[in-house]
């Protein structure tokens, strides 16, 4: 199940970087849309690559296709996170990623949840958007509404 995640991780991570590119990633001195996509899969994709290395490295290589639910959990969680982006944009995103994760995974009561990922998220636009100008992607819902 380890060979299956990492695969999925590189073929997340390599995504993530081709999509952040075709968004544009430094232009005119600023970072553009695809800056923060490029630079999460450039780090799953050393990170995963680490792993995979690790994993033939023990030779004690298992090709099994057991179903573990706390293994998958990472992989599907950043899956959701793409389609989070693709529908809502960035910035709504952030805020429901760590919310979910926060309330389901981690089991934190409602209150700290959204008192976290507010500010969080908050932050990442603060920090992006208003300091570094970058671009955030809206998502079709939002291009919908407005």
């Amino acid at each position: 199940m380890e060979l299956v995640i990492i695969l999925a991780e590189i073929v997340l991570s390599v995504i993530w970087i081709v999509l952040g590119l075709q968004y544009g990633f430094w232009e005119g001195g600023r970072p553009e849309s695809g800056f923060i996509g490029v630079i999460f899969g450039t780090i799953v994709l050393v990170i995963a690559l680490i792993m995979g290395l690790r994993l033939l490295i023990r030779k004690d290589l298992k090709i099994s296709f057991q179903f573990n639910k706390s293994s998958a959990i990472p992989v599907l969680a950043a899956v959701l996170c793409v389609i989070f982006i693709y529908l809502f944009g960035i910035v709504a995103a952030v805020f429901l990623f760590i919310a979910l994760w926060m309330r389901f995974i981690s089991k934190y009561a409602w209150k700290k949840t959204i008192i976290v990922s507010l500010i969080f998220t908050l932050f990442v636009y603060g920090v992006f958007r208003l300091w570094l100008h970058v671009p955030f992607p809206t998502g079709i819902v939002v291009e919908l509404l407005l």
